[in-house]
């Protein structure tokens, strides 16, 4: 029998030494701060309307109608306190049965939504929608009521 040959000395391969130069072409996106907006508001909202967020969001801010750093509608510059983007979407997409008061800030949306024109197709909330096509044709319709009827009936009756 003979021995067995000596070990080789391992040597690190010369493609291992040298750093690979990286192509600008692999970074990653950033994503932008409308997408990762989009992304939030579309986990409260159907599957269905998720397709119209991003154009809503473009559209209003090609308009400058944008949302600030905590997520509050800005109409003409001045910022909408409360008036969260979660929210005035949520209720511009959900067609609920029931009457609901509008959130925070959503007559400013309402108005803005009206500046822009965006199609009704958009629009879940089948009173919203109406109420858009409405005041297309008649300037009366263009407010919208801040406080559903019930809820003020329900604040009137109140007792302690």
């Amino acid at each position: 029998m003979q021995p067995p040959p000596p070990p080789k000395p391992f040597e690190n391969p010369p493609e291992l030494l040298t750093e690979p130069e990286l192509s600008l072409t692999n970074i990653p996106e950033v994503p932008s701060r409308i997408s990762i907006m989009a992304k939030y508001i579309g986990y409260s909202i159907s599957k269905t309307r998720k397709k119209y967020i991003l154009p809503i969001l473009e559209t209003l801010r090609d308009a400058n109608y944008t949302f600030s750093d905590k997520n509050e509608f800005d109409f003409n510059g001045i910022t909408q306190r409360n008036s969260h983007a979660v929210d005035l979407f949520s209720y511009m997409m959900k067609n609920v049965q029931r009457v609901l008061t509008p959130p925070t800030g959503f007559a400013k949306f309402y108005t803005a939504l009206r500046h822009v024109n965006i199609p009704l197709e958009w629009i879940g909330n089948k009173r919203l929608r109406e109420q858009l096509l409405l005041a297309d044709a008649n300037p009366v319709f263009t407010k919208i009521t801040p406080h559903s009827p019930e809820i003020k009936k329900k604040w009137q009756s109140w007792t302690d």
